[in-house]
């Protein structure tokens, strides 16, 4: 019998994933359950959406498009992030539409780390960012984010987790399943911290009121520091998710990976 990738001894089941098809198979079966273990909104999408969907396959929207993402839809989140996060990017070259949450932090993991690298994720923390860094031969240095803190990892912790293979940081802010958020300082001074050492930032930041994210990165979101954003925008539980990349000739000071959100 053949082997399957070794790899997949490594990674965790997801704790959510295994709760959620256990509470499927229960409602199925007849039991009433109030499931909250995954970010699934207990009501249904919202009208306009679902005829604004119905009007695009309607009208032959129902073949495939650019790998980019569609035009109208690239040009649209460039002018979200430019109003919400004042930041600008190109729609035809740095802006990429991808098919969920998932694919878009493995098209950026995928896309900076190498096998055998080293990747800083705190603990606890969302499975899917240690799991995909390992399905990606990276190594997972998990770094403790202790109670008495606020779930916020102590600053000598990551730099007693650097090592000369580090290549990336993964941050989860607000935190899934804590809930912590440090604070503009404590991000600046993690910033500071990755330029230093030459490394990149995958930031996986939960849907968020607008503006939220310029406030508390502020200078972090300047194009001219060779960062790439992830953008996970929520409408009303669901969920749109793109790359925006900017990068300088001169190579990355850090790189940052943003799944932020808004309602509107």
């Amino acid at each position: 019998m053949k082997n399957l990738n070794a790899q997949f001894d490594l990674i965790r089941q997801s704790a959510t994933v295994a709760m959620a098809d256990r509470i499927l198979a229960l409602k199925a079966s007849g039991e009433k359950i109030i499931g909250l273990q995954v970010g699934d909104p207990d009501f249904g999408t919202a009208p306009a959406i679902i005829d604004v969907a119905m009007q695009a396959m309607n009208g032959g929207l129902t073949h495939y498009t650019s790998s980019r993402g569609n035009a109208d839809l690239l040009n649209a989140i460039a002018k979200k992030l430019q109003r919400d996060e004042g930041v600008t990017y190109d729609p035809a070259s740095e802006i990429l539409v991808t098919q969920g949450g998932i694919h878009a932090y493995y098209t950026a993991m995928q896309s900076v780390l190498n096998p055998g690298e080293d990747v800083l994720v705190p603990d606890p923390s969302w499975a899917t960012h240690s799991n995909m860094a390992i399905m990606l031969r990276g190594n997972v240095i998990r770094v403790p984010a202790p109670a008495e803190n606020g779930f916020i990892p102590y600053f000598e912790s990551w730099e007693k987790a650097l090592t000369p293979k580090t290549r990336l940081i993964v941050l989860n802010y607000p935190c899934n399943p804590t809930g912590a958020y440090p604070t503009r300082e404590y991000l600046q001074r993690l910033q500071d911290f990755a330029k230093a050492h030459d490394l990149w930032i995958v930031s996986d930041a939960q849907p968020l009121p607008k503006n939220l994210l310029s406030i508390v990165f502020g200078t972090a979101l300047e194009k001219s520091s060779a960062k790439i954003y992830l953008d996970s925008a929520q409408f009303y539980g669901k969920r749109l998710n793109c790359d925006c990349a900017a990068l300088s000739t001169a190579g990355p000071d850090s790189v940052q990976i943003n799944f932020t959100g808004c309602g509107d």
